[in-house]
C-alpha cells in the first residue's frame, strides 16, 4: 500500500506548437488602423468595419506590438492635429476675406478632444503652431493696413481683429489661450506700428487732437493702454502738442494787444482739453497731471499772464457777467482760479487785482458784491489765510483814507458847487466843476464802501 502511495502521479500535456508570427505582421496590420485613422479624419469612416479595427488593435497588442501602436497613433493623431491646427488659422482671419463659415461646434469639439489627450498635446502641437501662424497672419495684413489707411481706419481694424479673437475664444478655444492669443494681435497690429501711428501724416494723434475726434482718440487710447509704453507715447505726443501751441498763444503779439480775449483763448484751449481727456482718455489722471504741467509751463512764459489775468477778472465782474446766474459766475470765477494755480509770480496777481478791486468798488461798477466775495474766498482757500488779510487790509486801509477824503470835503470846506448827481439802480453818474466832488456822490460811495467792507 504504501508502495503504491509514493508512486508518482504522470500527466500528459499537449504538445505545444509553436507559433511563428510573420515579420510583416506588425507593419501590415497597423497600415490597416493608420488607413482607418485617416478615413475617419477624412468623414469616410461609414464603410469601415469597427469590430475588426478592434481585433486587430487587441492582436498587437497581444502579439507585444503594443509599443508600435502607441507610436502610431501618436504619430498620426499628431499630423492631425497640425491638420487642424492650419484649418483654424484659416478660421483667424481669411474667411472675412473669402466668405468661408467656420463650424464653431465641430471645432469646439476639436478642440476638446486635444485638451482630453491632455494640455500638453494642445499646447505643443496645436496652441504653439496656432499662435506662429497667426503671428505672421497678422504681421502680413498690418503692413498691408499701415499702407492704405489712415490712422483712424487702421484703429478700427485693429479693434475688429482684437475683437475677433476674444470672440473666437469664447466660441471654442481654451480659455488659457485668450492672453496669448490677444498679446499677438496686440504686438503685430499695435506694438510695431505705434510710433508710426501716432505721428502719421494729416490723420495722425496732433490731428485727431486738433479736430477733437473724440471717437478715434478713445480708441486709441483703448489700444494703446494694451502694450508697453503705449500711453507714455500718446501722452508724450499730446503734452508736447499743448505745450507747442500755448507757446505760440502767449507769444503772439495780436493776442497780446487783448488781455481779456487773451486770457479767453487760455480758458478756450483748458475746456478743449479736459473734454479729451474726460470723453476719450478715460479721466486718466497722468494725462490731467500732463495737461497741468503744460499749462503751467507755457503761461509762465509771458510775465505779464498776472496782469491778464486780473484785468480779465475786472472784465467780468465789472460787466461781463451782467444777467448771468450765480451758477455761471461761480464756473467762470472756478475756471479763473484754475489759471491762478498755474502762475509762478502770485504776488504780482495779487498786487493788480488790489488795484482792480479798488477801482471797482470805489466806482460802483462791480455787477455783484456776492461775486467779488467769493472769489476772495477763493483765493484764501488757493492761498491760505494771508493773502485773505492782505486784501482785507488793503480794502480797510482804503476804506480809512476815503473816511478822511469825506470828512475833508464835509467839513473842512465850508461849501462847493454840484451840478447834479443821478443814481439810477446800483450805479450813479458824478459831474465835475471847479475839481470838487458832489457832496451826495461822496457820502453814497463812503456808505456803500463801508459796507461791503463791513460784509467782508
Amino acid at each position: 500500500m504504501n508502495n503504491n502511495q509514493n508512486k508518482r502521479k504522470f500527466q500528459t500535456e499537449a504538445f505545444k506548437h509553436r507559433v511563428m508570427v510573420d515579420p510583416k505582421y506588425a507593419d501590415k496590420t497597423w497600415k490597416i488602423l493608420e488607413h482607418a485613422i485617416h478615413e475617419i479624419y477624412n468623414h469616410n469612416g461609414s464603410g469601415l468595419n469597427a469590430e475588426e479595427l478592434y481585433r486587430n488593435a487587441y492582436n498587437m497588442v497581444l502579439h507585444k506590438f503594443g509599443e508600435k501602436l502607441y507610436s502610431g497613433l501618436v504619430s498620426t493623431l499628431t499630423f492631425h492635429i497640425k491638420e487642424i491646427s492650419k484649418v483654424i488659422e484659416v478660421a483667424q482671419g481669411e474667411p472675412s476675406f473669402q466668405g468661408e463659415v467656420i463650424n464653431r461646434g465641430l471645432m469646439r469639439n476639436i478642440i476638446k478632444m486635444l485638451m482630453d489627450l491632455g494640455p500638453s498635446v494642445y499646447q505643443e502641437d496645436f496652441e504653439k503652431p496656432f499662435l506662429e501662424v497667426s503671428a505672421n497672419f497678422y504681421r502680413v495684413e498690418s503692413q498691408q493696413f499701415i499702407e492704405c489707411c489712415d490712422c483712424g481706419d487702421y484703429l478700427k481694424k485693429a479693434e475688429r481683429r482684437l475683437n475677433e479673437e476674444i470672440e473666437r475664444v469664447s466660441h471654442y478655444l481654451d480659455a488659457k489661450s485668450a492672453a496669448k492669443i490677444t498679446n499677438v494681435v496686440e504686438q503685430e497690429m499695435i506694438a510695431n506700428h505705434m510710433l508710426r501711428l501716432v505721428h502719421m501724416e494729416n490723420s495722425g494723434m496732433v490731428n485727431m487732437l486738433l479736430d477733437d475726434k473724440y471717437e478715434d482718440l478713445g480708441r486709441m487710447y483703448s489700444l494703446f493702454c494694451r502694450v508697453s509704453n503705449g500711453l507714455s507715447t500718446i501722452r508724450d505726443v499730446m503734452t508736447s502738442h499743448i505745450r507747442e501751441t500755448g507757446k505760440q498763444l502767449v507769444t503772439d503779439p495780436e493776442k497780446l494787444k487783448d488781455p481779456v480775449e487773451f486770457v479767453q483763448c487760455l480758458l478756450d484751449e483748458k475746456d478743449k482739453y479736459d473734454r479729451i481727456i474726460s470723453l476719450a482718455f478715460s479721466n486718466d489722471k497722468t494725462f490731467q497731471n500732463a495737461l497741468n504741467s503744460s499749462f503751467e509751463f507755457f503761461i509762465n512764459l509771458n510775465p505779464r499772464s498776472p496782469e491778464f489775468i486780473s484785468l480779465f477778472v475786472d472784465d467780468k465782474l465789472r460787466k461781463g457777467l451782467k444777467g448771468v446766474s450765480e451758477e455761471d459766475i461761480e464756473i467762470v470765477l472756478d475756471k479763473v482760479m484754475i489759471l491762478f494755480r498755474y502762475l509762478q509770480e502770485k504776488d504780482v496777481f495779487e498786487k493788480y487785482y488790489k488795484q482792480h478791486l479798488e477801482k471797482r468798488l470805489l466806482s460802483g461798477e462791480t455787477v455783484s458784491d456776492d461775486a467779488e466775495r467769493s472769489l476772495i474766498v477763493k483765493l484764501k482757500t488757493e492761498c491760505g489765510v494771508p493773502i485773505y488779510f492782505s486784501i482785507r487790509r488793503h480794502v480797510h486801509r482804503r476804506e480809512n483814507q476815503l473816511n478822511s477824503v469825506c470828512h475833508y470835503f464835509l467839513v473842512c470846506i465850508p461849501y462847493f458847487t454840484c451840478l447834479t448827481a443821478t443814481r439810477t439802480h446800483t450805479s450813479m453818474c458824478y459831474i465835475w466843476k471847479d475839481n470838487q466832488l458832489s457832496v451826495i456822490v461822496l457820502r453814497y460811495i463812503w456808505k456803500k464802501f463801508k459796507v461791503w467792507v463791513h460784509e467782508l
